[in-house]
């Protein structure tokens, strides 16, 4: 049975769209539930659904009711295959006419045959209540497959990369067109998703999830999610909305450096590694205040060269300074040279054991806002520790192991 609701507004909205006399909330209890799992030349029900309106823009007014209305049918079965529920509310934000450039909808495998000529069809961004598809058919709505969310993001799921999407969209305002997720990885959070402010107390409890790094024109975000994404939280800090000129990654596992000369009296590490020369230091600041710089020689670093001291109190106030930029945040990401950059150094830093972020010395202003103020803290802060006349290391380390 369809339940109609009257609709108190027919105002356009946002997405420059009119709305129909009426508003569907489609009570599908009882959906014909087809073999779909979105392959090729998925077929309409059999039964379709035959008095069903729902929001259209305003370009496709002429729609005919049988097609619109197979639409609907299609992407309620997939919908229901996807997430094993039929949905209760179906709302097309968009519904635009295309022109797929093969029988596949332009959305073919690499081994799949598709035929060999231009295709119409539509382009329908729909929300079930909870998130939003986009979907791609044929003229008549006979063939239906989803546009896959993720690019190159093979084991991500669909679901979740769904959920990112919709909440990225809800809070930017920007259609979902413009949106792409470029790069996920599994992660394990605590309970405040490694979002953590200075002073806040985290359940220790392990939170299988994802990170995700989502794109549109001068945007960057970077969400932590769990498994399923029915929790969705945004990296404020890693994230940048306008003029985002870089486009970060992971550092892979394989590119962690050596650790072994991590001691207790270590307060925070900055390798650098590239430039003219090409070599590789390694700075290491003491809880002391005491400022050492390591060469790697071959395989292992040489004997220490003191670069200075800082007072206790310019330590502290370099510590409440990064602390204020909540350094964790960029825990595990790497922010690549700008086109064109020659001789760059990769600054690694390392606030505690395991917990890497890795940038470009040329970077610059198009690193985030933190990372920006990390980059100058620690600048001054060698600048002052070389300044500071007549103080004398309190103790020299011997030169890490490796």
């Amino acid at each position: 049975m369809t339940y109609i609701q009257p609709l108190r507004t027919l105002k356009p909205n946002r997405y420059g769209y009119k709305k129909f006399g009426i508003l569907s909330s489609l009570m599908l209890g009882s959906l014909l539930v087809n073999t779909l799992g979105f392959a090729p030349q998925v077929r309409a029900a059999a039964t379709p659904v035959s008095d069903l309106t729902a929001q259209l823009p305003a370009a496709t007014d002429d729609l005919p009711q049988e097609v619109r209305d197979r639409l609907l049918q299609q992407i309620a079965e997939a919908i229901t295959q996807d997430t094993g529920t039929p949905p209760t509310i179906l709302t097309l934000h968009s519904v635009r006419a295309e022109t797929w450039s093969d029988g596949c909808l332009g959305l073919g495998g690499p081994a799949e045959l598709c035929l060999a000529a231009e295709t119409p069809g539509w382009r329908v961004e729909v929300s079930d209540g909870t998130i939003t598809r986009v979907y791609r058919t044929d003229a008549t709505a006979q063939t239906i497959r989803q546009e896959h969310p993720v690019a190159d993001v093979n084991e991500f799921p669909r679901l979740t990369a769904s959920r990112v999407l919709d909440e990225v969209r809800r809070t930017s305002g920007l259609p979902l067109e413009q949106l792409e997720i470029v790069a996920a990885e599994p992660r394990t959070w605590d309970g405040c998703f490694g979002l953590a402010s200075a002073d806040q107390m985290c359940t220790q409890i392990a939170i299988l999830g994802w990170r995700v790094i989502v794109t549109a024109p001068d945007h960057v975000w970077v969400y932590h999610t769990n498994q399923d994404g029915t929790d969705v939280r945004q990296n404020d800090v890693a994230s940048q909305q306008g003029n985002a000129l870089l486009l970060p990654g992971f550092i892979d596992a394989g590119d962690y450096p050596m650790f072994e000369g991590w001691t207790e009296d270590v307060l925070m590490t900055v390798l650098t590694r590239g430039g003219i020369a090409g070599q590789t230091e390694k700075t290491v600041l003491y809880r002391d205040g005491a400022i050492a710089r390591y060469t790697l020689q071959g395989d292992t670093y040489g004997p220490p060269t003191q670069l200075g001291q800082v007072s206790p109190a310019q330590l502290e106030r370099f510590r409440r300074g990064v602390q204020r930029t909540q350094l964790g945040r960029f825990q595990g990401l790497r922010y690549p040279a700008p086109p064109n950059t020659a001789d760059s150094m990769t600054v690694t830093v390392m606030p505690e054991p395991y917990s890497l972020i890795q940038y470009d010395d040329t970077a610059g202003e198009q690193l985030p806002r933190s990372l920006q103020q990390f980059h100058r803290r620690w600048n001054r802060l060698m600048v002052t520790a070389t300044r500071n006349e007549g103080a004398t290391p309190s103790r020299v380390s011997a030169s890490p192991a490796r």
